[in-house]
């Protein structure tokens, strides 16, 4: 009896070890009678499992597949897929292999050479405007009458010269009305607003004026070349009558002069001349004196003739012109009227004044 186990001992013992050298060596061994072999599916989900859960699962599933040959024995009906437990490969789903991605492109700035700015000058050309401006009329070559037609200023000649002081007692001889309105005439209310007498005498060195102004408000505020806005006086002179006699524009012989009392209280009288323009200014040549009186004021100057560029002769003819403005409004420089020895009167058409004849 001993005997029969130790052969049976020593059976299984040999069955162990051919097992083992088959499991070492990956070897399957199928029974000619079975099926297709069944594999062990192994996850990673039980790589941790020990054998025996492994062998029981399996042996559990071949008997599912194999139930007619259950009391066969499990080890005679079913392939045995023996692996070391060492060398156990687990079977699982390939993942997708990591692909490392493209370089980082490297911009590299490759320095360009640009040409710089050339700046092309342009040439401006400045335009001038020309702005138009009064000038005297050229005088006409050809000789004329040496006299104006129409009203005659005659001028007496003095002996002795009058005293230059507003007093007009030394005057003697006729007087010529100034009364034609010449501008403002809707502001003009008759003589007693604004009209005057005037007397004219000549020497040798002077040519003199003597009027008595009819003005029921004296008003004169205006200095220098405004005089002309508040209560003043004034010539119109064509010195070379036969010069220019058909020219309608002022030349350098053409005089305008003009003369006022001044302002009050202080009463300075004054004279400004405005033609020829080269002379523009105030005149202190001129020896001017005034005095006001209950109707208005008296006035009387002494114009020298060197000033004028005249050498005076008996018989003598001038374009000439006598006009007081009138300024009626207190605290203003305005000039509201003028009146005028010639009613054709235009200040800058020589053709237009009247003659003065030296007698």
């Amino acid at each position: 009896m001993n005997t029969i186990r130790f052969y049976i001992y020593l059976g299984l013992a040999g069955l162990v070890l051919c097992l083992g050298i088959l499991a070492c060596s990956s070897i399957t061994i199928s029974a000619p009678w079975a099926g297709a072999p069944t594999p062990i599916a192994l996850s990673p989900s039980n790589l941790d499992l020990t054998m025996t859960a492994v062998f029981s699962s399996f042996m559990a599933t071949a008997q599912a597949t194999q139930p007619g040959q259950a009391t066969q024995g499990a080890a005679a009906t079913a392939t045995l897929l023996l692996t070391n437990t060492a060398t156990l490969q687990p079977t699982y789903t390939p993942q997708p292999t990591y692909t490392s991605p493209p370089p980082t492109p490297v911009v590299i700035y490759v320095p360009v050479t640009v040409a710089p700015y050339i700046i092309i000058p342009i040439t401006v050309i400045p335009v001038t405007y020309v702005v138009p401006t009064a000038v005297a009329t050229t005088a006409v070559p050809q000789p004329g009458p040496t006299a104006r037609p129409g009203t005659s200023a005659p001028a007496s000649f003095r002996a002795a010269p009058p005293v230059i002081n507003g007093d007009l007692s030394d005057w003697a001889g006729a007087s010529y009305p100034v009364t034609n309105v010449v501008f403002g005439i809707a502001n003009w209310t008759g003589a007693a607003d604004l009209s005057a007498t005037v007397r004219y005498g000549w020497d040798n060195a002077y040519l003199y004026l003597a009027a008595t102004v009819a003005d029921n408000s004296y008003q004169q505020l205006a200095t220098g070349a405004y005089i002309y806005k508040g209560d003043s006086i004034e010539i119109l002179m064509d010195t070379n009558v036969s010069a220019d006699f058909y020219a309608t524009g002022l030349s350098t012989d053409d005089y305008q002069i003009g003369m006022t009392p001044g302002a009050k209280p202080g009463l300075i009288p004054a004279a400004y001349i405005w033609y020829p323009t080269s002379r523009t200014g105030p005149a202190p040549w001129v020896a001017v004196a005034a005095d006001l009186t209950a109707t208005g004021y008296n006035i009387e100057a002494a114009i020298p003739w060197a000033q004028l560029g005249v050498t005076p002769a008996t018989g003598q003819h001038f374009g000439f012109a006598f006009s007081v403005s009138d300024n009626d409004t207190p605290a203003t420089t305005k000039q509201e009227t003028m009146v005028s020895n010639v009613a054709t009167r235009h200040l800058t058409n020589p053709t237009t004044w009247g003659d003065m004849t030296l007698q």
